[in-house]
């Protein structure tokens, strides 16, 4: 059904004033006053022509709202129908256009519904792009997953749809490459600095073995810079444990020397050594034994600082009188 609205103005309403007359009286006025000065001594006839003035004004403003005011009587109701009119129909129009946008949100769901399904399938039948899940998330906000045209007729996912999700997998197969790539290149880094530690420790003949957990920071270097670098800790170490063995025989030598400078009591008698002789029993003969008495020099090949206080301490307890020649610990 079509409403049709017809209005119009049955009589054309017309005014009679005398507009000439009246613009013909401005004209002389505004040429009175246009360039006029008043000085103080004229301040009572400036005060009388303005009272004027204003009368005119009050005699125009008074006929133009007696006249409108005529005029509305017969506008005023068309008026308040026709804008109740709008009203009405704007009501039913704003109805449908709710409906509409509802249906529409509706369909813009149904269809991103599709799309999560095809991507749920797609990252199971592909699962290294998993972790990229939620980049790949549709959303209400982009058209191409909800516009009709990216559907086919049948209302399934179309070309369009396919297209922008391979663009993004694209993308992503470019950074798990890259990824791929620096991995390689950390595991060769490891494996050098594996290598390059268990090496120097015998190039340099090291005690203590390089650790290679002491330089996982070189996985932060260039593979070129790992070897020098691990270089450059070898020789600080080899050059900290000479520093550590000379401080350590140093230490040896000075207690070896006190231990060999302290006096030694003077035994009061020659130890003289006891020759065992097998007795047997003849009433008639008495056996003697003989005591002879031992000199000579000892040299020991190599023991240890310990040994060499212990033969001392055996020394010093058997009262045997000894003079150091020579001391010398390696």
């Amino acid at each position: 059904m079509e409403l049709v609205v017809l209005a119009k103005i049955s009589q054309k309403s017309k005014i009679d004033y005398n507009k000439e007359e009246i613009e013909k009286g401005l004209a002389v006025i505004e040429e009175k006053y246009k360039d006029i000065t008043f000085t103080e001594e004229q301040l009572g006839e400036a005060k009388e022509e303005r009272a004027k003035l204003n009368k005119l004004v009050g005699v125009f403003k008074e006929y133009r709202s007696n006249i409108i005011s005529e005029a509305m009587t017969e506008l005023k109701p068309f008026e308040d129908f026709m804008k109740e009119a709008e009203k009405r129909a704007k009501s039913l129009s704003d109805n449908i256009a709710d409906q509409v946008k509802k249906f529409e949100e509706n369909l813009k769901i149904e269809r991103l519904t599709k799309v999560t399904e095809y991507l749920e399938a797609l990252l199971e039948e592909k699962p290294r792009y998993a972790e990229f899940k939620q980049q790949l998330a549709p959303s209400l906000d982009n058209a191409v997953f909800t516009n009709k045209g990216s559907f086919t007729a049948k209302g399934e996912i179309g070309t369009k749809i396919k297209e922008y999700i391979e663009t993004q997998l694209s993308q992503f197969d470019e950074i798990l490459k890259a990824r791929e790539e620096q991995a390689k290149i950390m595991q060769q880094k490891r494996d050098l600095i594996i290598q390059q530690c268990s090496s120097l420790t015998d190039v340099f003949g090291l005690k203590i073995p390089l650790s290679p957990k002491s330089f996982d920071y070189l996985k932060d270097y260039d593979l070129s810079a790992i070897t020098g670098e691990i270089q450059r800790a070898a020789k600080e170490q080899q050059e900290a444990e000479k520093e550590a063995v000379r401080k350590i025989e140093e230490e040896a030598t000075r207690k070896a020397q006190e231990e060999l400078s302290k006096p030694q009591e003077k035994a009061s008698e020659p130890q003289k050594e006891v020759l065992e002789v097998k007795h047997e029993e003849i009433p008639t003969q008495e056996v003697k034994t003989t005591q002879k008495l031992f000199y000579g020099v000892l040299e020991f090949d190599g023991i240890t600082v310990d040994q060499a206080r212990a033969f001392k301490k055996f020394l010093d307890d058997n009262d045997i009188e000894y003079k150091v020649i020579k001391q010398e610990v390696r």
